[in-house]
């Protein structure tokens, strides 16, 4: 399954992290699939506050998260996943879950 993330969305990761990652686009999108993205990261990526992914994640209803000690950690395919459940056809169609 292709990634969601955008080519846009990996460059601003890439500033977001200062990752200079000279691999080929092909090489970079598998190294990608097992990065673990920060709430300001993913903040940025989404353009919603850090906040709301703190209620989210609360609420249990944000993409699957990772916890290492304190830190909350988002993987990326968690977020493709929990994207992809967010796409609708049309405004009243219900959640696929």
């Amino acid at each position: 399954m292709e990634s969601l993330l955008t080519q846009r969305d990996r460059e601003c990761i890439k500033d977001v992290t200062g990752s200079k990652n000279d691999a080929s686009p092909s090489e970079s999108a598998d190294a990608m699939s097992t990065e673990l993205l920060t709430p300001a990261q993913l903040s940025e990526m989404l353009g919603k506050p850090e906040r709301s992914l703190a209620q989210w994640r609360y609420l249990g209803i944000g993409p699957r998260f990772v916890k290492i000690g304190r830190a909350v950690r988002y993987r990326d395919a968690d977020v493709t996943s929990w994207l992809e459940a967010q796409t609708r056809q049309r405004t009243g169609e219900q959640a696929s879950a």
